[in-house]
């Protein structure tokens, strides 16, 4: 099963990255995952962030991945949850 997360890199839990503690959790469940950063793209207010633009590259894509098997997967909902 393929489990996709979307959000930005300004997301936080508590005082963390939301992209560090993902992962992290990932890893808590044994789930094969990996974590894309993009270089550009349009958030919730539809403006352009890019990393060509310093200006406004304050929130970059990221793209979680997570490939496993399915009972795996969902012991993970939670925490992917509770991240983002």
């Amino acid at each position: 099963m393929k489990l996709s997360v979307y959000f930005g890199d300004a997301v936080t839990v508590g005082p963390r990255l939301a992209a560090d503690v993902l992962m992290e959790r990932f890893a808590a469940h044994g789930v094969t995952a990996a974590l894309l950063h993009g270089s550009e793209g349009y958030g919730l207010h539809r403006r352009l962030h890019a990393e060509r633009l310093p200006d406004v590259s304050t929130d970059l894509p990221l793209l979680a991945l997570a490939v496993d098997r399915e009972e795996r997967i969902r012991a993970a909902l939670d925490d992917v949850h509770a991240a983002v």
